[in-house]
């Protein structure tokens, strides 16, 4: 287990509690630190308006599927982020795209360009 993944743990857990505005990364509201026998991380400080939840709360199947469904949306944003074409490479495509046609279609290469990222790596529901 890592750091990374208890985080997605917790955010699911407040999420099924009706709590998902709050930043588990400032350290103010908790602090993760890895367990000195080697087992993974533990939650060293929480300063939360709900109970800290239990081992049995984080890994249960409810919040471990909730949690892979953050996971999945995570990952999704980083691979569309990092293969879209740069904000100006898009601009020109648009330019040339309008100043050769007049208008804007879906066989255009803006639009394609970007509708394959978004096949590539799609939303997950």
């Amino acid at each position: 287990m890592t750091n990374e993944y208890i985080s997605y743990k917790i955010k699911a857990y407040l999420e099924l509690n009706n709590s998902s505005s709050i930043d588990i990364y400032d350290h103010s509201n908790l602090t993760i630190t890895d367990h000195s026998d080697g087992n993974g991380p533990i939650i060293t400080s929480w300063n939360i308006n709900l109970p800290q939840p239990t081992q049995q709360q984080l890994d249960s199947s409810s919040n471990i599927e909730k949690a892979n469904l953050l996971i999945s949306s995570s990952r999704y944003r980083k691979n569309r982020q990092i293969n879209y074409p740069e904000l100006a490479e898009q601009f020109d495509m648009l330019y040339h795209e309008l100043n050769s046609s007049g208008s804007l279609s879906v066989s255009g290469s803006w639009f394609q360009s970007v509708k394959n990222v978004k096949d590539t790596y799609p939303k997950p529901e």
